[in-house]
């Protein structure tokens, strides 16, 4: 009579569900220790995502972070100075938001500085933005300045 081996395969399948388990839980704990300032995230009305090494991801759209209520000071800015220097600033709750961008992003920079584009923005623990996404579409236009 032959015998059917069922543990090792029980235990490769109970070793997979742990390993999954532990991913879900550390990913769980990775966010819970991001700031979130302003966190609206169905409204388009300005966020910023502080992460645990301090780089930090804002956006929203110009036209949705205008007509917000709940944060009066709350604003966004992409610049460009005389010299080129590319300048992000934003405030959440009270809390100041900036970084320079290299020459690089000097088209997408125009582009987000031209429209109420909704944006994406990163950058690292040293205040330099390394991504930058514009959406630009009719639900991003104030209706009154047309």
């Amino acid at each position: 009579m032959k015998r059917i081996l069922i543990a090792p395969l029980s235990t490769r399948i109970i070793s997979k569900v742990f390993i999954n388990l532990a991913l879900v839980v550390s990913l769980s704990l990775y966010l819970a220790n991001d700031t979130y300032a302003g966190a609206d995230f169905t409204s388009n009305a300005g966020a910023c995502i502080t992460y645990p090494n301090a780089a930090v991801t804002c956006l929203g759209d110009m036209y949705a972070i205008r007509s917000q209520t709940a944060d009066p000071n709350r604003y966004a800015q992409f610049s460009r100075d005389i010299t080129g220097s590319l300048v992000f600033k934003m405030k959440v709750n009270d809390v100041d938001y900036a970084c320079s961008a290299p020459s690089s992003f000097t088209d997408l920079w125009h582009d987000a500085m031209a429209t109420n584009a909704y944006f994406v923005l990163r950058y690292d623990a040293n205040g330099v933005c390394y991504y930058l996404y514009v959406a630009n579409g009719s639900g991003y236009k104030n209706i009154n300045s047309l």
